[in-house]
């Protein structure tokens, strides 16, 4: 028989490798584990695998279920021949009614120099021109129709002038539009000047500047303290042994500082004192200063009634 207390060890082992709450019985008595905060704010002990986690989500996915088959799709007849779809093009009306586009042949013709809106040839039109019957026009026509007919020279005289019309709005048209021509052929040769006589070439002359001389005075200097200090450093570097001392060990002590400095009191009398000195000496400025601003302000009422004086008595005397 084993003793109570080494079971409930194995069977508290138990429930540990297998990651569950432990609910322990003993003689009958469930022991709770205390609920504390800390452990509902804490982290999981263990963190899952993707594969846990993949068996998660799938478990998640609800189930497929099929639905029923509809009976009038399934028994209809259906043609177990694979249909051939032919494509056909699109057909509008307005690509009838649309010319072709010019080609590229005739967009450089109009663009070239010797191009006349004259030769250009209109565009093919699908509608016939169909005018207005005016009155106007029907009586101009029926007047006309009533001339008798003009002789051969007046015909001819018509024409000539119709024609000299055309050619001089062709002219016009011609001298509107803007052409090249060659310069005229000549066999004078142009007039080339002299070449001018090659100069002499200019002779660098050295110059002296006072910055290259200072610097090169400063040169020499700088490495000379340089080479003094490399020379004190590696003296001190060498070790010399010193002598040792005969005297006693007494007299080769350094004496001591005290640990504590004694400092004095700042009473604040004498600071009263001093500031009291320095305050009775400023007064006794400013009275001074006082007292001559006096005398000099008296002087000067002094000069200015005896001048008063004489001047009223120069003023008074003839009066009198």
């Amino acid at each position: 028989m084993e003793s109570p207390v080494a079971a409930l060890t194995i069977y508290t082992g138990e429930c540990s490798k297998q990651k569950k709450p432990v609910s322990l019985t003993v003689f009958g008595s469930a022991i709770e584990e205390p609920g504390f905060v800390t452990s509902q704010r804490a982290r999981p002990l263990r963190v899952k695998s993707s594969a846990e986690l993949e068996e998660e989500m799938l478990a998640k996915i609800p189930n497929f279920k099929a639905r029923p088959v509809n009976k009038k799709l399934q028994f209809c007849l259906c043609h177990k021949e694979a249909h051939h779809i032919c494509h056909k093009e699109f057909h509008f009306a307005t690509d009838e009614r649309i010319s072709r586009p010019n080609s590229v042949f005739d967009i450089l013709d109009k663009l070239s120099l010797n191009s006349e809106s004259c030769h250009e040839k209109p565009l093919p039109r699908n509608t016939a021109p169909n005018p207005f019957n005016l009155r106007t026009e029907v009586c101009i026509r029926r007047t006309t129709s009533l001339k008798p007919k003009t002789s051969r020279n007046e015909a001819l005289k018509r024409r000539s002038s119709v024609m000299e019309i055309t050619q001089k709005m062709i002219g016009d048209e011609k001298a509107r539009v803007p052409k090249a021509n060659p310069n005229p052929y000549t066999s004078d040769y142009p007039v080339v000047p002299p070449k001018p006589e090659p100069k002499n070439c200019t002779k660098p002359e050295s110059f002296q500047l006072e910055s290259l001389v200072r610097h090169e005075d400063e040169m020499p200097r700088e490495m000379e303290e340089r080479m003094g200090m490399e020379r004190e450093g590696a003296q001190n570097r060498l070790f010399k042994a010193q002598p040792g001392s005969n005297s006693d060990s007494s007299e080769s002590k350094k004496a001591r500082k005290p640990l504590t400095e004694i400092q004095e009191f700042n009473l604040h009398i004498e600071r009263r004192t001093v500031e009291g000195t320095d305050f009775d000496q400023k007064i006794k400025e400013m009275e001074n200063q006082y007292k001559r601003y006096r005398d000099k302000s008296e002087a000067a009422k002094m000069v200015e009634e005896e001048r008063f004086q004489k001047q009223m008595r120069k003023t008074m005397v003839p009066y009198a």
